[in-house]
């Protein structure tokens, strides 16, 4: 029955060819007696028209076009060449496939587009296939798997078709030996290749980005090279074990080179614990950053090979549970993820060597186990683990461990493993934190060059070493063994390295080099007197004048004398500021808010007040309090318009009663009429205690407040924008996005510290990071882009400010916690 439909489509593409006058009386017959056709090109001698349901068994190449075919086409003989020519097939949903050949080696499918369907193309029971240049994107993708609550995907699902939570996509193979795969689209469905005991295959070249559950998942598949490809943002709510690329069941001996697989669930993932290990796999040269999860997680298994791999910017760089016996992560770059850079819970003989381990959340490498037998050997035969309560017989060596926000290393009841030639330096929560027994933190000393240049292998290079190298052999005589503080058990390191290897910031883009910051020393008033300021200090600027609002729960106001560097007092604020206070120059007046508190059922507290300050005369009025939806609002951040002389104020505390998303709008005063005149569309936020904003060029820049901003990664900082024009909003792009670290909040304890501050003339807005954070973040409008100054002089926190005086064309930076402030 296919060779009669195939033959008809031919006699009726020559027939049109022919008989172009009836063309209009055949058009409606050939789209009943085929089923297929929405599109019709001239069609070469010998194309095929396809049908619904043919089946072909010779060397096939369709006729260019869009054919809705319910059923597919499949191949039903050796050796087929189907050319799809560039036809798009269209399925209906349902669990059929596009293409697909169950039986039969030797065939070739290329050159076309399949979407709609479970499977684009469905091959089975197989040798010597290929699948080359085809779009198998936008087939099956569960509904559920794009919302809230996405269902937890299922790893270890077994090959039974159809499965509408875990399978479906764009290519599935089963039973497949020698196959190649090489220059396919297969986006935007749950998964790009799923592959059932596929070996000896080779996956080149292929974008399987955008799925919603794996890129590419290999189940009892062997041998397979995967190389050259992209899949990247493979993921979904919750994460739920989505992937870029998924090892399971005895997937071993695989190599994955010089893939991307970037912001995923995970980006690679070797999964077990209900299957049998896979073992044995060359992960090289790939990258696995931005991962909700894990760049590269792989468990309960034994001798892959991690190296050369870029692990940023995700949850952690490398999750490794209960890995053992041969396991290699070496020569990989692993910074600036939430968490840790290594965790290894329950493994035992691993080699950690020469990554570069900077600037992660966590600690660099955590290695532990808490003693306990979790998956006994009767209940998981098939894991074979060996002694796994305990996490011992490592090797850790030639790694640059540097400015982490934990420790450099940790080692929880680890045992057994050596630690040698390391650079561990500036970590924020020391640089080795060691219980367990016989760990010995250096081999004996002898003739090399160790990591940081020193003619003499021996222990670790450590920052906080305070001893002196007295033969000049590069290790430390005095002060030995050294224990960190008592903090890594005896015996100690007892030849730690001695050198000035550069202790390199975090990798992030520079701008303005050229600039630098200036210490002006303590914040002084006229009179000689220190002060501090806290929570509500804001700066102000009308372009040429600082005005300072320095918080402290008090009503003192000044001005900024640069030639004395002194503040000289204003009028006081008619009262004290308290948490939340801004500060804003609108026009000829000075705007002030003075705390976020408000009473839910009256309205009352500082929350909704409003003041202006009047240079010419030094004095201040009361102005209208914030309303919003008719009721009391409590306003925190304010940004003035110029063009329409208009304050916007975001919302941080309502009445009760109040619609749900009025802390997402901003509320509108009108500095001429001392009126609230109403609020703007909502956002994509709720605003929180912290925020900030600024306008400029008929934009407001908006930071939301509260926790947001705490990734190390920098994924969760930006600012929410709303045009002005069209009542709209929008975001900047995300520090991770331009590789900067750390994130604007990243380490703070609390929600104040975040400040912005705009360059109108040249198009900037400046952020400065909030606590524990000396970053200041710029923000490019005209390209959409983040780059950073050079490091500031102070973090930010309790009492900070940040403002731009374009007469001066400086920036002036305030930390009353130090008693300080710079320019």
């Amino acid at each position: 029955m296919g060779i009669e439909a195939s033959a008809a489509g031919v006699v009726l593409a020559r027939e049109l060819e022919e008989e172009v006058p009836m063309l209009e009386s055949l058009v409606a017959p050939l789209a009943v007696a085929a089923a297929v056709c929405l599109s019709f090109a001239t069609a070469r001698a010998g194309d095929v028209v396809p049908t619904d349901g043919m089946v072909i068994v010779e060397d096939t190449t369709f006729a260019p076009g869009e054919y809705e075919l319910p059923n597919g086409v499949s191949i039903g003989s050796d050796g087929v060449v189907l050319d799809l020519n560039g036809a798009t097939l269209i399925g209906a949903g349902g669990a059929a496939s596009g293409v697909t050949a169950i039986g039969h080696d030797g065939i070739v499918i290329r050159n076309g587009v399949v979407r709609g369907y479970y499977y684009g193309v469905r091959i089975e029971d197989a040798i010597g296939v290929s699948v080359i240049d085809n779009e198998l994107s936008s087939n099956w993708i569960d509904p559920a798997s794009t919302a809230p609550g996405a269902p937890f995907l299922d790893i270890n699902v077994g090959p039974n078709l159809p499965d509408f939570t875990n399978l479906g996509g764009g290519l599935y193979l089963r039973e497949v030996v020698n196959a190649s795969v090489t220059g396919n689209t297969l986006r935007f469905q749950e998964n790009g290749i799923d592959a059932y005991f596929v070996a000896g295959s080779v996956f080149a070249g292929n974008d399987g980005s955008d799925n919603t559950g794996w890129g590419i998942h290999l189940h009892g598949s062997a041998g397979n090279t995967i190389q050259g490809n992209v899949f990247d943002r493979c993921t979904r709510p919750g994460l739920g074990d989505s992937a870029g690329v998924l090892l399971v069941n005895g997937s071993s001996g695989n190599q994955i080179l010089e893939n991307s697989f970037q912001g995923g669930g995970d980006g690679f993932f070797i999964g077990n614990e209900n299957g049998c290990p896979s073992n044995d796999n060359l992960i090289a040269g790939n990258n696995g950053s931005n991962a909700g999860a894990n760049a590269f997680e792989a468990t309960f298994s034994s001798g892959n090979q991690f190296l050369d791999n870029t692990a940023n910017g995700s949850n952690y760089g490398f999750w490794l549970g209960y890995s053992h016996s041969g396991n290699t992560i070496a020569g990989n770059q692993i910074k600036a993820n939430n968490a840790n850079g290594i965790e290894i819970e329950h493994g035992q003989d691993n080699t950690i060597e020469a990554n570069v381990i900077v600037g992660n959340g966590g600690a660099g490498i955590v290695l532990r186990t808490d003693g306990q037998v979790h998956f006994p050997a009767g209940q998981f035969p098939c894991l074979m683990l060996p002694d796994q309560a305990s996490s011992s017989g490592y090797t850790i060596s030639g790694n640059v461990v540097q400015q982490n926000f934990g420790p450099g290393l940790k080692l929880e009841a680890t045992t057994d493993s050596l630690v040698a030639n390391n650079l561990l330096a500036a970590n924020a929560g020391g640089n080795a934190i060691s219980n367990g027994a016989n760990v010995t933190w250096s081999v004996r000393p002898a003739a090399g060059t160790n990591i940081v240049g020193g003619p003499t292998l021996g222990g670790n290079y450590w920052s906080d070493y305070a001893g002196e190298d007295i033969d000049d052999d590069g290790l430390g005589d005095t002060q030995v063994p050294f224990t960190a503080g008592g903090a890594i058990a005896a015996p100690g390191d007892p030849h730690p390295l001695v050198g000035n290897p550069p202790v390199e910031p975090f990798d992030n883009p520079a701008s303005l080099c050229a600039r630098s910051w200036l210490d002006l020393g303590p914040n002084t008033r006229q009179n000689g007197q220190t002060f501090q300021t806290a929570n509500g200090t804001h700066f102000a600027t009308n372009g040429t004048d600082l005005y300072l609002l320095e918080g402290s729960n008090s009503t003192n106001f000044d001005t900024f004398d640069p030639a004395t560097g002194r503040y000289v007092p204003r009028a006081a604020v008619p009262e004290a500021v308290f948490d939340g206070g801004g500060l804003q120059f609108g026009s000829t007046v000075c705007f002030a808010t003075v705390g976020i508190g408000i009473d839910a059922a009256t309205g009352a507290g500082k929350g909704p007040k409003l003041y202006g300050y009047i240079p010419t005369t030094n004095t201040w009025l009361a102005r209208a309090s914030t309303m919003a939806n008719g009721q009391l609002a409590a306003n925190e951040a304010i940004a003035f318009d110029p063009t329409a002389n208009r304050i916007y104020a975001t919302i941080v505390g309502t009445m009760n009663g109040a619609p749900g998303d009025l802390r997402s709008r901003l509320a509108i005063y009108s500095v001429a009429s001392n009126q609230w005149i109403g609020t703007t569309a909502p956002g994509p936020f709720q605003a929180t205690a912290g925020s900030e904003a600024e306008w400029h060029d008929g934009k407001v820049y908006v930071w939301r407040g509260g926790f947001a901003g705490g990734a190390v990664n920098g994924g969760d900082s930006y600012l929410d924008v709303y045009d002005i024009a069209s009542d709209s909003w929008s975001q900047t792009a995300t520090l991770q996005s331009a590789g900067i670290v750390p994130g604007f909040r990243s380490g703070a304890i609390d929600v104040w510290g975040v400040v912005i501050t705009a360059d109108h003339a040249r198009g900037r807005i400046y952020v400065l990071g909030g606590e524990s954070n000396k970053q200041v973040y710029l923000f490019d409008v005209a390209t959409q882009s983040w780059t950073v100054l050079p490091t500031a002089i102070y973090d930010g926190g309790w009492g900070d400010g940040l403002e731009y005086l374009s007469a001066s064309d400086r920036l002036y930076q305030i930390d009353g916690r130090n008693i300080g402030n710079a320019v």
